[in-house]
């Protein structure tokens, strides 16, 4: 294979360094912008080739000895080379270029990235893939309890919650919460809406969900699409806020037609995937204005981002 000298100009989402050879971009791991390195090309395309370094030319000031002696092995971590300080700025312009590439949304109002208190040892639970044995894996959780869907970082979880709560206004009418999961959000909402619906598909974090249940609280265990509709019957939609935590895939087509056919007043978007984020905000927008765009570094180390976005509907 031969050997390139490239100067890094980015870092693309996923965590691989950018540079361009005639033009051609190339993806080099473990390289941060700013850098120059010599690299051997391991995978060629007509579109972009991939690289790995043979020597560091230039050294970013933003490079630090990594902790882990497993980092760049394991896989599990894309940033743990790079301070903290930089990876927040790589994140938040991810988040803005992924809007603009995949949602084609120019001067989205992009807030500054929220970052973890904790850099390491933040994780709640860790999944452990194991070779040779029945399960394949196991999952070991700091706190005993069900197996439902949570996040992972308590502490920027909750500053999450607390920006929900802060974007959502008092005295409305109605919160349909989908793909509410055990009722993260929709229980911290309580006092200012007249009801609640909450709708997942699993049925067990919608009974963990009812299980402490007040009046006013309903949920749904059930398809989100059908669920929608069955929330927003017989509701003023002018004074009804919708929250919508979707998996990585993201909205489907059927459930954002739902969506914009419903027209609440409101739409708070939490998204743990930027491109399928900006997708459905691209699809989304004949119905509603963006009002502000929130990153979150829920997972620092990785190149995971947690996105949230609130909406309003054009009059």
């Amino acid at each position: 294979m031969r050997i390139v000298d490239l100067q890094i100009e980015d870092v693309a989402f996923g965590g691989k360094g950018v540079g361009r050879e005639d033009g051609k971009a190339v993806f080099v791991p473990l390289t941060i912008d700013g850098e120059v390195v010599s690299a051997r090309v391991t995978r060629e395309k007509k579109q972009f080739a991939e690289a790995e370094v043979v020597e560091l030319q230039k050294r970013s000031p933003h490079r630090t000895d990594p902790s882990c002696p497993y980092f760049g092995r394991c896989g599990g971590c894309a940033y743990q080379h790079v301070d903290y300080q930089h990876q927040l700025e790589i994140k938040s312009r991810q988040v803005r270029d992924i809007l603009q590439r995949i949602g084609k949304l120019k001067n989205v109002p992009l807030r500054p990235i929220v970052p973890s208190p904790l850099e390491y040892a933040y994780r709640n639970r860790i999944t452990v893939h194991a070779r040779d044995v029945p399960d394949g894996h196991y999952t070991l959780r700091a706190k005993a309890g069900l197996r439902i869907f949570s996040q992972t970082n308590d502490a920027v979880a909750n500053a999450l919650r607390e920006l929900v709560v802060d974007l959502v206004p008092a005295n409305e009418d109605l919160l349909v919460d989908a793909f509410c999961g055990a009722g993260f959000f929709a229980k911290a909402l309580l006092n200012k809406f007249q009801r609640v619906i909450g709708i997942d598909w699993d049925r067990f974090s919608v009974a963990a969900a009812l299980e402490n249940a007040s009046t006013k609280e309903h949920y749904i265990a059930g398809d989100v699409e059908t669920g929608l509709r069955t929330a927003f019957e017989n509701c003023d939609a002018d004074r009804t806020v919708l929250i919508v935590d979707p998996p990585s895939t993201g909205l489907s087509i059927r459930v954002r037609e739902r969506i914009t056919d419903l027209g609440p007043a409101k739409l708070i978007y939490v998204s743990c995937d930027p491109s399928t984020f900006a997708r459905d905000l691209a699809n989304l927008r004949s119905r509603f204005e963006i009002q502000s765009v929130t990153p979150f570094d829920m997972f620092p180390q990785t190149a995971e981002i947690e996105v949230v976005a609130e909406l309003r509907r054009h009059n």
